[in-house]
């Protein structure tokens, strides 16, 4: 009896877009994104005739281009971060109100 091959399913990490993709996901044309691969500028595996680009490193690329340049850029160093205090605590209860005549 022959048994059916185990089905596999992709991790998402595994998932590749190819410029079609990326394009319609930034709203922009495949000859920039190829234009993009070809100079470095994407994670991305070129073979000629074809263009991917591995989604999980996609994800990370546009996180670290997203915060750079920010408080929160991964590649910025902490030591000249300035920390918010909080405001001074108030006195506890109500201020007296003063009469008015």
């Amino acid at each position: 009896m022959l048994t059916q091959p185990e089905q596999i399913t992709p991790d998402p990490s595994d998932i590749f877009l190819d410029t079609e993709g990326l394009a319609r996901r930034w709203g922009i044309g495949t000859t920039k994104v190829k234009e993009m691969a070809k100079d470095g500028l994407l994670p991305a595996s070129i073979v000629p005739g074809m263009v991917r680009i591995p989604l999980a490193a996609l994800r990370a690329w546009e996180m670290a281009t997203s915060l750079a340049d920010t408080a929160a850029d991964p590649a910025r160093p902490t030591d000249h971060i300035t920390v918010l205090a909080p405001p001074p605590a108030r006195p506890a209860g109500r201020a007296a109100r003063k009469a008015v005549a």
